[in-house]
């Protein structure tokens, strides 16, 4: 099992905004069948980093949706046009996770 987070930085107070469509696209990945996600932002409400957005889910594997059976919701797409336009970059991280299954025996 994978946790996967997307980071945004969004433009100067574009924050919010940024949530909300990331929000949006989530909810359409999940009608396509991805697991919940979750975002959360600063929109320079709180301390931290301003005008970051976070998303983070879970995933069994790891693979491209682009392979055999897989594939991009086109209303996922049009949204991240959108988010693209009030974004100065993005990341991702993968993180495996831990279960009793791979744990080592200490």
């Amino acid at each position: 099992m994978y946790m996967l987070r997307r980071v945004y930085k969004a433009k100067y107070r574009q924050g919010k905004l940024v949530a909300s469509l990331v929000q949006k696209q989530q909810k359409i990945y999940e009608s396509a069948g991805r697991s919940k996600g979750t975002v959360y932002f600063n929109a320079g409400t709180v301390p931290g980093e301003p005008d970051t957005v976070v998303l983070e889910w879970t995933q069994d594997n790891l693979g491209s949706p682009y392979m055999s059976g897989g594939s991009i919701p086109r209303e996922a797409l049009q949204v991240g046009g959108q988010v693209r336009e009030h974004i100065e970059s993005q990341e991702i991280e993968f993180w495996e996770l831990m279960t009793p299954e791979k744990m080592d025996d200490v």
